[in-house]
């Protein structure tokens, strides 16, 4: 991963993707998902997007808001970090390296997991 790919218009086509009807509701998965690029632009060093950033992240938001907030907020941007992926933004999520390193040994038969999976 190269820099953190701030763009408000990513944002807007990741959610365009989600099942989501109203514009209120569209403009609550904005939010948090603005919040998290703006303190990962904040906060990261290199490579901009780890996991001991995300882990910052969600300290720092367990300290404003409650926990069932921070899972919704992690939730919604794994969804994102994940699209990033899958539209070549980004190269892997955080946690996809996390799965690599901790299961591929144990799990040669999963390509996902071995980072084997065709492009």
């Amino acid at each position: 991963m190269s820099i953190w790919p701030y763009d408000e218009a990513l944002i807007l086509q990741y959610v365009e993707t989600l099942a989501l009807r109203s514009p209120s509701s569209q403009a609550a998965a904005r939010s948090p998902l603005r919040r998290f690029q703006q303190f990962i632009i904040a906060h990261a060093s290199h490579p901009p997007l780890s996991r001991s950033t995300l882990e910052v992240w969600l300290r720092d938001l367990r300290t404003r808001v409650s926990l069932r907030s921070v899972i919704a907020s992690a939730r919604r941007t794994e969804g994102f970090l994940e699209w990033l992926v899958g539209e070549g933004i980004l190269l892997e999520t955080p946690m996809d390296a996390t799965r690599r390193r901790l299961w591929a040994p144990h799990r040669p038969d999963c390509p996902r997991l071995a980072g084997t999976e065709p492009a």
